[in-house]
């Protein structure tokens, strides 16, 4: 708890001095294993070809080069943050990524949130996280044995999501994801004000 609100502190004190509104920002809060490089990459894609740029779909550096801030790199270690051109296409400064339940601090912000089918997301932790590691295999077994260790925090972020905030919160379901990006994404440009 002492350490989420240092976060939470760091955070606001971060953007108070450069001068950066919530308003700038898309936070794309999310559980891990249910998107956020997927999320990450078409809008990535998208950006490029606003700006007229030939996209290749094999380019995996694109999200780099469009969304070249890493959450806790540079908002909690106080490193510069370069801002993407790109996003200012659609009317913001950046896209962070937090692993967090929703916290007061993404108040004013607009919040992606991906989600996961449960026993969907305890296999793939499982399988490329715990599966192959020296020090983890013998702990866990198979995916159900994360579910101890892994459930309460799946389900505090989920559900924290569901509070009732508006339209500041977009829920996106990695199966929906998977299916229909080209819907998903028109989705989240509309909800972000912009005409896709």
């Amino acid at each position: 708890m002492i350490k989420r609100n240092l976060k939470k502190l760091i955070y606001r004190t971060f953007l108070l001095s450069k001068g950066i509104k919530k308003s700038d920002i898309i936070i794309l809060a999310t559980i891990s294993k249910t998107g956020t490089h997927y999320i990450r990459f078409i809008l990535s894609y998208y950006l490029s070809l606003c700006k007229q740029e030939k996209a290749c779909a094999n380019d995996l550096s694109i999200v780099d080069r469009i969304f070249p801030n890493s959450w806790h790199v540079h908002y909690f270690f106080r490193r510069k943050p370069i801002y993407s051109e790109y996003l200012s296409l659609i009317g913001f400064k950046d896209m962070p990524r937090s692993h967090f339940a929703y916290q007061k601090s993404f108040s004013g912000s607009k919040v992606i949130h991906t989600y996961r089918n449960p026993l969907d997301y305890f296999t793939i932790l499982w399988a490329t996280k715990f599966r192959f590691s020296i020090q983890s295999r013998e702990k866990y077994l198979h995916p159900f044995d994360l579910v101890e260790d892994y459930l309460d925090d799946f389900c505090d972020q989920y559900l924290s999501m569901k509070q009732d905030n508006g339209n500041d919160i977009f829920r996106i379901s990695f199966e929906s994801l998977i299916k229909n990006p080209f819907v998903i994404l028109k989705q989240i440009l509309i909800w972000l004000g912009h005409v896709p």
